[in-house]
């Protein structure tokens, strides 16, 4: 039966919303973007559903179908369970992971922490399923989503020739960057020199960012526009690119 196909229009509409979220839930907020419901209408469906055990809630406020229970909250199985599940029906073992998986652990690290990455890995993670696969000298790693570039970042750390590309503009740009740690630091320095001493009055129209007088105060933005003229007058090398993620790091 599909969720909500005996409910009234209202609540209809809302459980099929929470039920195209699946186990990762959805806020009352998102909800009021999916469905054409005032606020005080959804909070009261969202009570009603959560009293007859149909919808309940987990995490910061996220909603899903009660059938996800299994997968949530205190009731959650283990982790053994679904891998197990997992080596049966498609015949693939899966193995505990050696070292911290999301990319928080990264924050620690030279140069994977010149831009936090909630969606990527950790470095520790990336290097150990590389060198179980052999990659370095000599071998070529691809990474099709490569986000702010871990893989291709780790795998040259090995020796290995990496490759990587990303639809989002700023991921893949902070992905070359990363790739360039090894420009000389003297070189660096000077350039840095250069841009703190051509600084003057900004001449970028405002605003070159959205909503740009809400995040910032007057006297920050003017100090950002002349930063942000002064590096955008480097030529586009390695050492521009870096200063062009100092920026942006700033931000």
């Amino acid at each position: 039966m599909a969720p909500g196909s005996r409910l009234d229009p209202e609540t209809r509409q809302l459980t099929r919303a929470i039920a195209r979220a699946g186990s990762t839930g959805i806020t009352a907020k998102q909800l009021a973007g999916r469905v054409r419901l005032a606020p005080d209408r959804i909070d009261h469906h969202l009570r009603s559903l959560a009293a007859t055990r149909t919808i309940l809630r987990h995490g910061r406020g996220l909603w899903s179908l009660a059938q996800y229970a299994d997968h949530l909250g205190p009731s959650a199985r283990s982790p053994a369970h679904y891998a197990e599940g997992f080596r049966r029906g498609f015949g693939v073992p899966l193995v505990p992971a050696p070292t911290e998986i999301q990319f928080g652990s990264n924050e620690r690290l030279p140069v994977h922490r010149w831009w936090p990455y909630v969606q990527g890995f950790s470095a520790g993670w990336v290097e150990s399923v590389l060198r179980r696969y052999g990659a370095g000298p000599g071998t070529v790693v691809l990474d099709p989503f490569c986000g702010s570039g871990t893989v291709p970042t780790v795998a040259r750390a090995l020796g290995a020739r990496a490759i990587g590309t990303d639809l989002m503009p700023i991921a893949a740009f902070v992905a070359r960057a990363k790739l360039t740690w090894d420009v000389d630091p003297t070189a660096f320095r000077t350039a840095v020199g250069r841009v703190l001493a051509r600084r003057g009055a900004p001449r970028l129209p405002l605003p070159f960012l959205r909503e740009t007088r809400r995040q910032f105060a007057p006297a920050v933005l003017g100090r950002l526009r002349t930063l942000r003229e002064s590096v955008d007058a480097e030529p586009d090398t390695d050492l521009g690119t870096l200063l062009r993620l100092a920026f942006a790091g700033i931000l």
